[in-house]
């Protein structure tokens, strides 16, 4: 919110220098005679091209292609411009010249200036809806790919040989890990589009469990820490899990035994969320190494207008998740 603001003053501040700049082109071309009408003109054509320019560029805001950006950008330009100086011309006429009636001329220049605007939040409104639209379609393909992976038979199959020699060997053991599973897989089950933070770090805790007593007898520490006031932001449902099994596979197993750290902050406007593990990796991680989970988890920050990204720090390797902050209401 603050860098926001910061940005938005640096701005302001630009834009009334160019006023000022202007207002005193335009004083000197008078020689001095006439204050007003350099003032209304300079003030009055750059802020309003400036807003004119800013309602318009809603429209294209969310094009991904750069050169019909700039080529939107530059059509903008222009009319926004020519449109601030007639309007602004009217604005004049009216203000200050004795003859305070609108001619036909200024009704036009007026009406269009309204038709326009309106134009521009309307279909900028549209714009937002379909992208929306295309994010939830976009989201929801990625939440079945996860749910595809929650059920591998790869993990399926190592449960049931820990049941299998768990039954033989220990059946309390057996009975209670049996319990445990099937409270995870009713939770996967249960799988929405999103839930609160609360709720993926209790379904995320139920996996690490599970694994604990899989790996057995490396030795598998988890710790999950966040602020109370995030217990109720909303993220992707399940996006850290395939960050947690990588972390189980490639730092705790590797290194035969480990610990494996989640926690939640919030950092600017986004909930960060960090997971870190024992052991640095082998070869520099990035988006071309990531496996099936991790360009899952990668596409679905990029869909809800985060990033992820990940270093080695103290021989730890941290992924960290950066989610724009959205509460349930």
């Amino acid at each position: 919110m603050k860098e926001k603001v910061n940005k938005f003053v640096i701005r302001l501040i630009l834009f009334e220098v160019i006023v000022f700049i202007l207002y005193f082109i335009l004083l000197v071309s008078v020689n001095f005679r006439d204050y007003y009408t350099p003032f209304v003109l300079s003030f009055v054509l750059i802020n309003l091209s400036i807003f004119l320019y800013s309602a318009f560029s809603k429209i294209y805001r969310t094009e991904k292609k750069v050169y019909k950006k700039w080529f939107y950008s530059v059509i903008n330009i222009f009319y926004s411009t020519v449109l601030g100086i007639f309007v602004s011309e009217t604005i004049l006429k009216i203000s200050y010249f004795q003859d305070r009636k609108l001619d036909i001329q200024d009704i036009y220049w007026i009406t269009i200036l309204l038709i326009s605007i309106a134009a521009a939040n309307y279909l900028s409104a549209l714009r937002e809806k379909v992208r929306r639209l295309e994010v939830e379609k976009s989201l929801q393909s990625l939440n079945m790919e996860l749910l595809r992976m929650k059920l591998n038979p790869h993990f399926v199959f190592n449960t049931f040989n820990f049941l299998a020699e768990a039954v033989r060997q220990n059946p309390q053991l057996a009975e209670e890990f049996t319990l445990k599973v099937s409270d995870y897989y009713r939770e996967v089950l249960r799988f929405k589009k999103q839930w609160s933070l609360f709720e993926e770090f209790a379904f995320i805790e139920k996996y690490l469990v599970i694994q604990r007593e899989m790996l057995l007898p490396i030795v598998l520490d988890y710790k999950i820490a966040f602020q109370d006031r995030l217990r109720d932001v909303i993220i992707p449902s399940g996006i850290t899990q395939p960050l947690v099994e990588n972390a189980i596979k490639y730092g705790v197993k590797v290194n035969s035994g480990g610990i494996v750290e989640i926690r939640a902050i919030v950092e600017n406007e986004n909930v960060r969320i960090d997971i870190l593990n024992t052991g640095v990796p082998k070869r520099e991680i990035t988006p071309e190494h990531f496996g099936i989970g991790l360009s899952i988890v990668s596409q679905q920050i990029l869909l809800v207008g985060g990033k992820m990204s990940v270093k080695v720090e103290n021989e730890f390797t941290i992924f960290s998740l950066y989610i724009p902050l959205n509460r349930s209401n």
